[in-house]
């Protein structure tokens, strides 16, 4: 299960715990598997072309399952990361290249920015691609995620007036990047909620929609609750606020 679904079962919850034990099973069950991995990759890395839709869909979901586990351990080495940058420039169709950069999306490597500047060169001009390559950097598990993100929202390409690509980039922070958005010093709520600002006299609408990862609020833990409620305290207190967000912002706050 993925750690939003675990969220929904837990309360006092501490994100922070929850992803640490969620990947140090990814890991474990990646150093355990690495033989079994690599086999099964490559008996489905050929392409898959004569087969039926479907058949050809689940092999390329069972390869990219493999690859998934050989770039998941802790310990995960250049040859992962090469195996994944194989995977990418060789690519004939777009699940397997998303697949490929979204596992190297989180590392270090030297092929993350290669591969991010060449997704953007080769889908530039079509939206739907783009807002897809700003969700998956915004969702990377990264030390520097919140100036990435912040970096992201500065490129020619983003803009503030463009409902999808806010979507795009702030929605994929705060709800698919729980990591880096409850991180227990209240920085990914402070980003957050600077965002809805801002939007609040762009488009009020979506600045009240980012508000929906702090409306639980109440089902973390007493640190990251105190400063859910007080970035919800410093929405309400914006000069103008719009209709939309104080509608969301005070119901969240009165729990």
């Amino acid at each position: 299960p993925s750690m939003g679904d675990l969220m929904q079962y837990l309360d006092d919850l501490d994100p922070t715990r929850l992803y640490n034990a969620c990947e140090k099973v990814q890991s474990d069950l990646s150093g355990a598997c690495q033989d079994v991995m690599t086999k099964i990759y490559n008996a489905f890395k050929d392409h898959s072309d004569g087969l039926k839709f479907h058949e050809a869909a689940g092999r390329r979901a069972l390869k990219n399952a493999a690859l998934g586990y050989l770039c998941g351990h802790k310990e995960a080495d250049r040859n992962a990361h090469d195996l994944a940058n194989a995977q990418y420039e060789g690519a004939t169709n777009m699940t397997d290249r998303i697949a490929a950069l979204s596992n190297l999306v989180d590392t270090q490597s030297a092929h993350r920015d290669i591969c991010l500047a060449d997704f953007y060169l080769r889908f530039k001009d079509h939206e739907l691609v783009v807002n897809k390559w700003f969700g998956l950097q915004a969702g990377a598990v990264r030390a520097s995620i919140i100036e990435d993100v912040q970096e992201l929202s500065a490129h020619p390409d983003f803009n503030w007036k463009n409902p999808n690509r806010v979507r795009s980039l702030f929605a994929a922070f705060a709800m698919r990047n729980p990591a880096a958005f409850h991180k227990a010093d209240g920085s990914g709520y402070n980003f957050l909620t600077d965002a809805i600002v801002k939007l609040n006299d762009i488009n009020p609408q979506i600045a009240a929609r980012l508000l929906t990862p702090m409306r639980e609020w109440k089902r973390f833990d007493a640190i990251r609750q105190d400063k859910i409620k007080t970035c919800l305290e410093r929405v309400l207190a914006v000069e103008g606020l719009s209709k939309d967000v104080f509608e969301i912002a005070s119901k969240s706050l009165k729990g």
